[in-house]
């Protein structure tokens, strides 16, 4: 730019060969000095135009970019009370009151073949696994997953509350095992996905940080015990599940580890 502005000079011609420029003339070339200076700042306007749409093309190719990658995400996925209504029209309270009991209630007891039976009662037809047709999964806005083998039609889902509870009682089998036989083991193809199902637990807990205030009193045992909790519809998302449950046939991805029982 400073080259061009030595190199250029900018002159009135005059009258004639001969001839001077007039006051006049000399004073308007003074005047009109900063030709050379417009002209750079033309052309410097011009080159910043031109940046800028390269700049405004990148910036376009960019968005589009993150878009079309957003788009390809899976969804987020956000709390829903999809399961309170069942395909009859009927419609579930959208909370139910459950006595928290610390120790005392059936899953707990002393028998373990009668704990494990309630344990097993929680798994609806299908093992929380369901198979939603492509109507059921645009309406709940899901991500596209794994078609059944059984019927091509629908693409099968784990509801999230049964794996969790696969996950503990992955853990209770365990712990149980470990219980009545001091030298039980288990191998690497039983002790990842166990830790697997830690984390499960342990993200869940995070998730939906649960803020219940847990009392002790002076003659509680334990904390919290036969306080009253405003929950979920458990039974409700149990139905539901039961209403679309999968058919699990052999050549099914395996959307669900195997337990370790």
């Amino acid at each position: 730019m400073e080259k061009q502005q030595k190199d250029f000079r900018y002159e009135l011609a005059p009258n004639s060969i001969d001839s001077q420029p007039s006051f006049s003339e000399e004073a308007e070339s003074f005047l009109d000095g900063n030709v050379s200076t417009r002209r750079i700042a033309s052309g410097y306007s011009k080159t910043m135009a031109a940046m800028l749409a390269i700049l405004i093309l990148l910036l376009s190719i960019t968005t589009a970019s993150l878009a079309l990658e957003i788009n390809n995400r899976p969804h987020e996925q956000k709390p829903s009370q999809y399961f309170l209504k069942t395909t009859t029209g009927k419609r579930y309270p959208d909370t139910v009151i459950r006595t928290y009991w610390d120790y005392d209630d059936n899953f707990l007891d002393h028998n373990v073949t009668i704990a494990t039976q309630f344990w097993k009662g929680l798994f609806p037809d299908g093992d929380g696994i369901v198979a939603l047709n492509d109507e059921e999964v645009k309406s709940l806005d899901l991500t596209q997953s794994a078609r059944s083998f059984r019927d091509s039609t629908k693409s099968i889902y784990l509801v999230s509350a049964f794996h969790q509870l696969h996950c503990l009682s992955q853990l209770r089998s365990l712990i149980i095992k470990a219980h009545q036989n001091p030298k039980f083991t288990f191998s690497d193809p039983t002790y990842y996905p166990t830790m697997h199902c830690v984390d499960i637990v342990r993200q869940q807990i995070l998730c939906h940080a649960d803020g219940t205030l847990i009392y002790k009193r002076q003659q509680d045992k334990y904390p919290g015990d036969g306080g009253i909790r405003v929950c979920n519809n458990f039974d409700a998302l149990t139905h539901w599940t039961k209403e679309h449950a999968n058919q699990s046939f052999p050549g099914d991805v395996q959307i669900m580890p195997g337990h370790a029982e």
